[in-house]
């Protein structure tokens, strides 16, 4: 879990770097870095969570794991949404840019539009703004996996080896 906090924002870093003129390595190397952190963050908490009740819950402790990694996941997904739309309102003066006009400067089929290029910077500055802000939340995951507890495998085992204070083998 610890490697996994550590490695999200690591990856998040490479996305705060991101100019216009970056290399999609860069991206791609960012997202591959988080990727690995979100994986082994979610294990080792899949883990935690089943050690931390008895057998005969394990099921409602993985559902309650994987509702709370989905509203998780929408809650974010809102609220970088949120970020990401009002850094295009903030960028271009208070002119709204509709979906049509990004998605045309996507698509390479608006770059003669006259405000091509003000819709670009606009883009650009509400991405790395969105960037920011997943930095902010990145960085609140290491000291939140930090603050886990290891399981107590000793109080698991069979009678004898909690005795001698030894965990044993699986």
């Amino acid at each position: 879990m610890i490697v996994g906090s550590i490695l999200i924002p690591a990856g998040t870093c490479l996305l705060v770097l991101l100019t216009p003129s970056s290399s999609a390595i860069l991206a791609g190397a960012g997202s591959l870095i988080m990727g690995f952190g979100m994986g082994l963050l979610n294990i080792g908490v899949l883990v935690l969570t089943q050690e931390s009740v008895n057998w005969s819950e394990r099921g409602s402790a993985t559902a309650s794991n994987v509702f709370s990694r989905n509203l998780g996941s929408t809650l974010g997904a809102a609220i970088l949404g949120a970020v990401l739309a009002y850094g295009l309102a903030n960028s271009t003066d208070g002119q709204s840019i509709t979906a049509e006009q990004l998605r045309a400067l996507l698509n390479g089929t608006g770059v003669m539009m006259p405000d091509a290029e003000s819709i670009r910077l606009a883009l650009q500055h509400a991405l790395h703004s969105t960037f920011i802000v997943m930095l902010v939340f990145a960085v609140l995951i290491v000291p939140a996996a930090f603050s886990c507890r290891s399981p107590r495998w000793a109080a698991r085992c069979p009678s004898g080896h909690e005795a001698l204070g030894k965990a044993m083998s699986y």
